[in-house]
């Protein structure tokens, strides 16, 4: 899902800005899934930006095929003729309910960097 893929770049966005604070020769340690790797401070930065990079890039990707989806479906409602009852109610619904992108950071973080 794109909302959980953006939550996911603000969180290395944060660690990033957060890490760059920090003494570049200070040891630090991240979790690639369930291994606790260890590195100073500046080889963690880039490992943090080369994700963050690569999440950007699955967001936008999954923008652009989810307004190509939208348009495919109204495409094919208006060849068939197919109308949807209440849709704009359910879409101001599903509005409400949207978490905005560091929200679920705040939730659970899925893994982390500690900096010593």
């Amino acid at each position: 899902m794109v909302i959980d893929r953006e939550s996911e770049a603000e969180e290395h966005r944060l660690v990033a800005s957060t890490l760059k604070k920090s003494d570049a020769t200070k040891r630090a340690w991240r979790l690639v899934g369930d291994v606790l790797v260890e590195g100073t401070v500046a080889e963690v930065v880039l490992e943090v930006d080369k994700n963050y990079e690569g999440l950007k890039g699955v967001c936008e990707n999954g923008r652009q095929q989810l307004a190509r989806k939208g348009e495919e479906l109204k495409a094919y409602e208006k060849k068939w003729g197919i109308t949807i009852k209440d849709r704009d109610s359910n879409s101001k619904e599903a509005e409400g309910n949207r978490k905005e992108p560091g929200e679920k950071a705040k939730e659970k973080a899925p893994g982390g960097v500690l900096v010593k």
